[in-house]
């Protein structure tokens, strides 16, 4: 695997491109021919991706045609620089620049992708494993023995259920991670999910969202604010945004009816879960629901799994994926290279209310979903990120209809329990 996140280099000032052609050419690509250049990490999806558009002054499309084993080597960082390698994916549009000479100033558009998209996407395996495998077990072999990932960038959290005789029936590695996500549990419940990061550089990761909620993942000791007389604060919220209700997956959170077959028993399985059901077993950033107990059985869902167990933790993982995109908040914050999706953060939200400093509801931790690098020509900001947070609950909101948690992760004037 040609994956090197963790490797310091040289300090290069905002950041640098260097193009990767096929045959050993190497082209660096000047900063001030890059319009725009973006990667985005997200819990939600098992590879970081990104674009570039730049300003063809080298003449690329002369150099031969691309065949798709070209690369992006990215290196930024304010404090210290990363150095990231991504596949050239797709080569979008290819049109004039200017009107002065449109034969020669080209511009170009390159969509990328990191390096462990296509060994999860391209081959197919079939493999057995015998009674009792762990669900971490088989992701572990396969990232490391099948793609051949070093033990070092692996943060696969350690399975507590089990499953018997499993084949993998000549799937890709990624079809065979997304079977398992939905099916395994950590020591803080179901509702898994497989991403890269870039955690000290670059991980793999498998982990729950409870664990992702939990005390045991926060690090961030210093608050996000709106407001600061420091100039330099790097934690300060240059503009935020919330995003809207999902009414459609709102009525997917009342409940449903989830169906299976035990074929050793010759036994219909059925297991209901509803909204009250997913709040007891879920980690969260607050004190108060997002929704009173809208619990009703709306959908039936024939999942024909073959244990009451297995049927249990997918009913959870569907309800929990889609639970904790209903509060999305979007901070824009001056860059920095140690934040990383899946990450916990704390913002001190301040008030309208001039009898009470800070928001009753918004103040608190938050998940970090999506951190979107961008790197641009604005020299005084030349590295900014875009951080998509959860909020999975309010913090001390004044609605008496909300349902009370019973696994909580805060800290709010004196008022702590950390799961």
């Amino acid at each position: 695997m040609q994956i090197d996140g963790s490797r310091k280099v040289p300090k290069t000032g905002l950041y640098s491109v260097i193009l990767l052609l096929e045959g050993g050419r190497n082209i660096m690509i000047d900063a001030n021919d890059i319009e725009v250049i973006y990667f985005i990490e997200d819990i939600t999806v098992p590879c970081m991706t990104g674009k570039m558009i730049i300003n063809d002054r080298y003449g690329l499309i002369e150099y031969g045609p691309f065949t798709g084993n070209e690369k992006i080597n990215l290196k930024y960082g304010k404090n210290f620089d990363r150095e990231m390698l991504f596949d050239i994916f797709k080569i979008g549009k290819i049109g004039q620049a200017g009107m002065h000479n449109p034969t020669a100033d080209t511009q170009m558009e390159l969509y990328f992708v990191d390096t462990l998209f296509m060994p999860l996407t391209i081959k197919k395996y079939s493999r057995s494993f015998g009674t009792g495998a762990k669900f971490s077990d088989i992701i572990n072999h396969m990232l490391r023995n099948i793609i051949g990932l070093n033990s070092s960038f692996l943060k696969v959290n350690e399975s507590i259920n089990t499953i018997d005789n499993y084949i993998i029936p000549w799937w890709t590695i990624l079809q065979t991670i997304n079977f398992l996500s939905d099916r395994a549990e950590d020591s803080k419940g179901a509702g898994c999910l497989f991403y890269n990061n870039t955690d000290n550089g670059f991980k793999v990761n498998f982990k729950s969202y409870n664990w992702l909620n939990s005390i045991d993942n926060y690090k961030e000791a210093k608050e996000y604010i709106f407001e600061s007389g420091n100039v330099a604060d790097e934690n300060k919220i240059l503009e935020y945004w919330i995003n809207g209700l999902d009414k459609f997956s709102n009525k997917f959170l009342r409940g449903g009816k989830f169906l299976g077959y035990d074929f050793e028993t010759k036994t219909l399985l059925e297991k209901d879960f509803d909204y009250s059901d997913g709040i007891d077993s879920s980690i969260l950033l607050g004190k108060t629901s997002l929704y009173p107990d809208i619990s009703q059985i709306a959908t039936v869902n024939l999942f024909g799994d073959t244990t009451e167990k297995m049927l249990e933790n997918r009913a959870y993982s569907a309800w929990i994926k889609r639970y904790q995109k209903q509060l999305i908040v979007n901070f824009i914050v001056e860059g920095r290279e140690d934040r990383y999706a899946g990450q916990q953060i704390e913002v001190k939200w301040p008030s309208v209310d001039k009898k009470q400093y800070y928001n009753k509801a918004f103040k608190g931790k938050y998940l970090i979903k999506t951190v979107t690098h961008m790197f641009g020509r604005d020299r005084s900001l030349p590295y900014k990120q875009r951080l998509v947070c959860i909020k999975n609950a309010y913090n001390n909101i004044d609605s008496k209809d909300l349902m009370s948690t019973t696994n909580y992760n805060i800290y709010d004037e004196g008022a702590t329990k950390y799961n």
